[in-house]
């Protein structure tokens, strides 16, 4: 049954590389801002929702942080990571995308997502797992 599940897993990651071409890119993000709204290729995120500071990545303790991604002109993706025994609660910039739609979630046996929320609003995160989520259409 493991044996099982683990492979509907590993199949549906695989479908999202190939159905998703940010997974496929040829150049690395900058980080350097840009469409009307100026958002950045790749900003790193705390769970508070506000960008990283350098103290922030030399926290020891630090155990969850995330990262939104994408172009400007397409769908914007976040990867929320929580390394934590504990669950934590993830807000979504208000600044960033959305609504959100979870595509992926590896606290779920077979890894398939379908949660919603809206910019702003808090995703709750298991511990020890992995969130991609991307801008839903309506």
């Amino acid at each position: 049954r493991e044996d099982e599940e683990f492979l509907r897993f590993v199949k549906h990651v695989i479908a999202l590389r190939r159905e998703h071409t940010v997974f496929r890119r040829d150049t690395f993000f900058t980080g350097e801002a840009s469409g009307p709204e100026q958002l950045k290729d790749i900003a790193w995120l705390r769970p508070d929702g506000l960008e990283m500071s350098q103290e922030d990545w030399l926290d020891p303790t630090r155990q969850s942080f995330g990262c939104a991604f994408g172009a400007a002109a397409t769908r914007r993706y976040m990867l929320l990571l929580n390394a934590a025994p504990d669950d934590v609660v993830f807000r979504l910039p208000a600044a960033e995308g959305g609504p959100w739609r979870s595509i992926l979630d590896t606290s779920r046996s077979e890894g398939g997502g379908g949660a919603w929320a809206e910019r702003g609003a808090v995703w709750p995160l298991a511990a020890r797992a992995l969130v991609l989520i991307r801008e839903a259409t309506l």
